[in-house]
């Protein structure tokens, strides 16, 4: 028996067998398949000069935004898809529907889709690549795909103008594609020959198809032997009959006796660093990265603020995550214009629904916490809890062993059925939506002027020590660590707040206990982020403290600063001073005006690291300014103190700031511009406390109020000063190195002179 060796050529279709896929290698040759078609795609697109978005292709080709013609169109979460009419339509699998169908030619043949969103669609976007596919393909299978009804598709297949759900009209595109100039086959590149096996529908069709070629051309070469054979036959030369036989048997196909199976093992080649795909890594994450614009507020539809209130009201748990979900949203847009955004005093009943779940959170019982108008006044030994001290208790509190097995302030309730948040996580989302609002500039003065709004911020920010106790918050709601950031966000909004805050004119309703009450709790809060004898440090000093390399850029202390801004704008009206003075303990204005002197800048390093950094600057502007206030408010007896205080030493510290910035000729023409105005005010602060009147004394015929300080010089007073001036001691520096400097102004030299008077009757003119 003879042996016949098996072919080995695995071109031969007839000789190789395909085994069935299993499902996850056809979806592994599917993804393979539909990246090589929207790589295709986004090829042909950008040598037209219209890029398609990287989030459809999920390759960057330039596409502009701004634009490009397809900047509405709407990508689904995945790559290679379209959202159209509120469906997703997957771009690769459009394109095997129609290609199985025929085309797109033999479909609009047969009016299968007239004027459909999805057929103009098509048109569009997979319209020029069908175009290309068939121009490329081998003629004999361009003759099969014509005899089997697959027409390509014409020039002017596309409508006359699509207006889908989010796409932008036709007109443009389709003149944008009408103009580019024809593109070869070198556009598709590789992967997108024609004859490439990535964009066959069904592989066992292909097959078949050649198959039905290669009988076919068998069968013409046999019919035009047979009708040569013929011929000769009738001619001169007789042909044996034994060629046709022959030529009959050629013409059948000879069938193997034996097949020879290959196992091909699909791969996809991709760069992969632990199993994964690196480029679709980079891709997602550089479409990520990029992000998208801010909406304007305009854009982001309409909000039923009586549904929203509504859902706030319910207090029901998921309405009220949708509530406070939506509000913080609305409170963090902005408008075209800076400082603007969404007008909470539009919508009184949304804000007093935040303010009413605020309040039910912290104090859910009456028994908590007594009514505001109840607390006694602080006694003038009240003792002021710093924040530092509350950070030192905290952090003795959750450091203590077994802390997390006791039950501590601030917990989780038992008694509460059903999944819900701590009551102290709700109340700092509020005061997040609160603190958002407030950054608005139009609605500030509306919530300074809230009739419970500033009560109740300072209201949770109270501490409670029962029986000389631990200090502990006053609403149950809060651990240590919730009550200190707690206070953290109510100093931000009185930042926004503080230039609107008025106290008596708040609400006519309010008493003057009330008044008093929030003036002293105002003041309270300020003086915790000012009064630590362990932060109470010259500039420079401060960033030593922290044992950290000196940056490049340091900034000024975040959280005293935002406490001296608070301070400088509600002290500046001469009624919240008159309110302050009356109502806030002595102790805690010494406490206060002493921490301040503390923190001025005292050396040369000091002053160099200030000139740097802008946030310095404005740091030392609010102390001099604090400083002023305080002086403004104090009652004689403190101001005699103040001159008197050895330890203390204002007259020196202020003097040698003075003479820091006011001398030195040219060469400290850089620091006297950026700190003219607070030496000046500095002098100012001087006289204030020099002088040692009432400021607030009606009975006596001074000066008017506004007019302290440098207005002094400015009204013409010519009363006659007695004794020794604040820098009587200090005559001869003040003379010689502040007073005859060429930038010293008039008025400026007369308070001077009058600080100066030693032992003799000097008229201020």
């Amino acid at each position: 028996m003879q042996s016949h060796p098996i072919p080995n050529n695995p071109n031969n279709p007839a000789l190789v067998q395909r085994q069935p896929m299993t499902p996850q290698q056809a979806a592994a040759q599917h993804k393979v398949r539909q990246a090589n078609f929207l790589q295709g795609l986004a090829k042909i697109m950008a040598t037209r000069h219209m890029p398609l978005p990287s989030s459809i292709t999920g390759i960057e080709a330039g596409y502009d935004p701004v634009s490009s013609p397809w900047k509405n169109l709407e990508p689904t979460p995945e790559f290679g898809g379209i959202r159209l009419a509120r469906k997703d339509v997957d771009l690769y699998k459009l394109w095997q529907i129609i290609f199985t169908a025929g085309g797109a030619g033999k479909i609009q043949q047969q009016n299968a889709w007239p004027n459909s969103p999805i057929a103009q669609l098509y048109s569009i976007l997979l319209g020029p690549f069908e175009e290309i596919y068939y121009k490329n393909i081998p003629d004999s299978q361009k003759q099969a795909l014509m005899q089997q009804g697959r027409l390509p598709i014409a020039a002017s297949a596309g409508p006359a103008s699509f207006h889908g759900h989010n796409m932008s009209p036709l007109g443009t595109v389709g003149s944008m594609a009408q103009s580019q100039p024809p593109i070869g086959a070198e556009a598709l590149g590789h992967s997108f020959s024609a004859s490439s096996s990535d964009f066959d529908v069904d592989s066992e069709a292909r097959n078949k198809r050649k198959l039905d070629e290669a009988e076919e051309g068998n069968g013409k070469r046999y019919k035009h032997d047979h009708h040569v054979a013929s011929i000769q036959r009738g001619g001169s030369e007789a042909v044996p009959n034994s060629h046709a036989p022959t030529s009959a048997m050629a013409a059948t196909r000879a069938k193997p006796s034996r097949r020879k199976i290959e196992y091909v093992p699909l791969a996809r080649e991709v760069e992969t660093a632990g199993g994964r795909d690196v480029n679709h890594i980079q891709n997602e994450l550089t479409r990520l990265s990029r992000g998208l614009p801010l909406r304007d507020i305009n854009e982001w539809g309409k909000v039923y603020v009586d549904a929203l209130t509504m859902s706030l009201r319910s207090r029901i748990s998921t309405e009220l995550s949708y509530g406070l979900t939506t509000l913080i949203l609305l409170s963090t847009m902005r408008s075209a214009a800076p400082d603007t955004g969404f007008v909470i005093g539009q919508c009184e009943e949304l804000l007093d629904e935040v303010l009413d779940l605020l309040e039910e959170l912290a104090f859910p019982c009456d028994s908590e916490i007594e009514p505001p108008a109840t607390f006694a006044a602080p006694a003038h030994d009240a003792e002021l809890v710093t924040n530092r001290q509350l950070v030192s208790l905290a952090h003795d509190e959750i450091s203590y062993p077994f802390a997390s097995e006791g039950k501590n302030q601030g917990d989780f309730d038992a008694k509460v059925a059903g999944p819900m948040q701590r009551r102290a996580d709700i109340i700092r989302l509020a005061l997040n939506i609160l603190r958002n609002l407030s950054a608005v500039t139009d609605n500030q003065a509306f919530m300074a002027r809230h009739p419970i709004l500033i009560d109740l911020l300072l209201r949770i920010t109270c501490l409670h020590s029962p029986g000389g106790q631990t200090p502990r918050a006053a609403s149950t709601a809060f651990s240590l660590p919730d009550l200190i950031a707690v206070r953290k966000e109510v100093l931000s909004i009185f930042v926004n707040l503080s230039g609107s805050v008025n106290f008596p004119s708040a609400s006519p309703s309010l008493s003057s206990e009330c008044v008093e009450q929030r003036a002293r709790r105002i003041v309270e809060l300020i003086s915790s982020y000012l009064v630590d004898p362990a932060e109470t440090l010259n500039p420079f000093a401060w960033i030593m403290q922290s044992g950290l390399p000196l940056p490049p850029h340091p900034r000024a202390p975040l959280l005293p600063d935002a406490a001296l801004e608070v301070f400088t704008r509600i002290s500046q009206p001469d009624s919240n001073r008159k309110i302050i003075s009356s109502s806030v303990p002595q102790q805690w204005l010494w406490r206060l005006f002493e921490a301040l002197v503390h923190r001025l800048p005292s050396t040369d390093h000091d002053y160099k690291l200030v000139i740097r950094e802008e946030s310095w600057m404005s740091y030392l502007e609010k102390l001099v300014l604090g400083l002023y206030s305080l002086a403004f408010l104090m009652p004689p007896e403190m101001k005699r103190r103040v001159k008197e205080d050895r330890s203390l030493s204002f007259a020196k510290v202020m003097l040698r700031f003075v003479k820091r910035i006011m001398s030195g000729g040219p060469a400290q023409a850089e620091l006297r511009m950026h700190f003219a105005s607070c030496a000046r005010r500095a002098i100012e602060t001087m006289k204030v406390i020099d002088d040692g009147d009432d400021s607030f004394d009606a009975s006596q015929p001074n000066v008017p109020t506004l007019s302290f300080g440098v207005g002094y010089g400015e009204v013409g007073d010519k009363k006659v000063e007695k004794g020794i001036g604040l820098l009587g001691a200090y005559r001869d520096d003040v003379l010689w190195q502040v007073m005859l400097q060429r930038e010293m102004d008039d008025v400026m030299f007369t308070e001077l002179e009058s600080l100066a008077r030693v032992e003799c009757e000097v008229a201020a003119n």
